[in-house]
C-alpha cells in the first residue's frame, strides 16, 4: 500500500506511508458524546478493531459509516494482536476501540498496543470519554492526588484486602463495578471502612437513568437496595476519608449548633439521626454530642 491522505487532529491533511494503530475512545453511553476526530479517524481507518463488533457496528450506524470491523477481545488478545499487526506490516491503518470508554483504562487493548509499539509502528491516542474522567468532574472533592483501582478483584479476600489498604493510605479512591457485584462490593465497604467516609455513586453516566449520589459509606448498601433499579447498570464509586481536622472542628461546631435546634423539638436519637444526614458526620458522634448537651440542661 503506498502513501495516502488522512484527515488529521487540526484538520489539515496528513501524508501517510506506513500503517498505524489507532487507539479511539468512544462514548460510555450518550452516542452524541463522539469526538469530531474520532469520527473523521473511524471514517478514515481500513479497518476497526472491536471489543465487541455488535457494540462497535451500532456505533458506525449511528455515525453513517461503514467499515470493516473484526474481533479484538480480552480472550483472544494474543491471537487479535498478531492479526492487527500483520494488517499493520502491510500498510493498513487500524482503529482500536472498546464496547464503551478509552481502550486499556480497565478495558482490553493493551496487549495489542504493547504488540505493535515493539515491532516500531506508530500508535496515536484519540481522546475521548472516559467514566474515571466524568465521575472525577462530579465529585466535588477538592483532591490533589487520587488512586485507580479499576474493577475490584471478585474474590473476597483479594477485595477486602484493597478495601483495607483503602483505610490506611487515606487516598481518595476510585473503583468501576458491574451490576451483578454492587451490591457485595457496599456491604464490604460498609464492613471496612469507618463510618466518618463517604462514598460517592456513579450510576450509568451519561445515559439515560445516570445517577449520582454522595452518601456515609455505612449508608451505602440501603441507598442501593432502596430500589431495584440501583443495582443496575455500570458503576462508578469514588471512596473519600474523613476531612481536614479543621474542617472537622467547623462541622462539629455546626453539628452542635442544629443539635441545640433540634433537640427541644425531637427525640436525642432522632436529632442525631437528622444531624448526621444532615452534615455529613458520624452517627455515634452526634449521638454523644447530643446526650451532653442534654446533660448540660439538667
Amino acid at each position: 500500500m503506498g502513501s495516502r491522505e488522512e484527515v488529521g487532529s487540526s484538520g489539515s491533511i496528513e501524508v501517510l506511508s506506513r500503517g498505524k494503530l489507532y487507539v479511539v475512545a468512544t462514548p460510555i453511553g450518550n452516542l452524541d458524546d463522539i469526538t469530531q476526530r474520532a469520527r473523521l479517524v473511524l471514517q478514515t481507518v481500513d479497518i476497526v478493531a472491536a471489543e465487541d463488533t455488535r457494540v462497535c457496528a451500532k456505533l458506525l450506524s449511528h455515525l453513517g459509516i461503514k467499515k470493516k470491523i473484526i474481533s479484538s477481545r480480552e480472550h483472544n488478545a494474543k491471537n487479535s494482536a498478531e492479526g492487527i499487526l500483520k494488517l499493520i506490516r502491510e500498510g493498513k491503518h487500524v482503529a482500536l476501540t472498546t464496547d464503551a470508554g478509552t481502550p486499556c483504562v480497565s478495558d482490553p487493548g493493551a496487549v495489542v498496543v504493547k504488540r505493535v509499539r515493539e515491532e516500531g509502528f506508530p500508535v496515536t491516542p484519540i481522546p475521548g470519554s472516559c467514566a474515571l474522567a466524568a465521575a472525577l468532574s462530579v465529585w466535588g472533592f477538592d483532591f490533589e492526588n487520587f488512586v485507580f483501582e479499576g474493577f475490584l478483584p471478585s474474590k473476597k479476600t483479594k477485595r477486602d484486602s484493597i478495601l483495607e489498604m483503602v483505610k490506611i493510605r487515606q487516598l481518595p479512591t476510585i473503583f468501576y463495578e458491574a451490576p451483578h457485584r454492587i451490591i457485595d462490593t457496599v456491604d464490604a465497604i460498609e464492613l471496612l471502612l469507618p463510618e466518618t467516609w463517604k462514598l460517592t455513586i456513579c450510576r450509568e453516566l451519561t445515559k439515560a437513568n445516570e445517577e449520582i449520589a454522595v452518601v456515609g459509606v455505612h449508608d451505602a448498601p440501603a441507598w442501593i437496595r432502596e430500589n431495584d433499579y440501583r443495582s443496575r447498570g455500570e458503576f462508578v464509586l469514588l471512596l473519600s476519608g474523613p476531612p481536614d481536622q479543621s474542617d472537622n472542628d467547623a462541622n462539629l461546631a455546626r453539628g452542635k449548633r442544629l443539635l441545640e435546634l433540634l433537640l427541644p423539638e425531637l427525640s436525642t436519637k432522632k436529632s442525631a439521626d437528622i444531624t448526621s444526614q444532615f452534615l455529613g458526620l458520624s452517627r455515634s458522634d452526634m449521638y454523644e454530642l447530643a446526650l451532653e448537651i442534654e446533660n448540660k440542661k439538667n
